[in-house]
């Protein structure tokens, strides 16, 4: 088994408004990375697995707009807050110094 398959099947089963029918596990992956960042939990395990994410993974599962506006607004959310975190920012603009 890969570390990609330990890390999703430990990954509890979730529906909510923004997950249909075509979940994927890159969804449900970034969905938990921004939990875990709301809750102060640490990230480590979820950051090396979408390390190893290949292109053409990222292609089929965020196929259609929603799928594809849910991952990144995601991982965009959960990476601003753990840069922020991580370095200690008092004001947003230094994010990108």
């Amino acid at each position: 088994m890969t570390a990609w398959e330990v890390t999703i099947n430990r990954l509890p089963a979730r529906n909510n408004y923004m997950h249909n029918s075509s979940n994927t596990e890159l969804l449900l992956l970034s969905e938990r990375m921004l939990e875990k960042v709301k809750k102060g939990k640490p990230t480590f395990e979820i950051e090396d697995t979408m390390a190893s994410i290949d292109k053409q993974q990222l292609r089929e599962e965020t196929a259609d707009d929603a799928a594809k506006k849910t991952f990144w607004i995601n991982i965009y959310n959960a990476w601003y807050q753990l840069l922020a975190t991580r370095e200690k920012l008092k004001k947003t603009r230094n994010i990108y110094h």
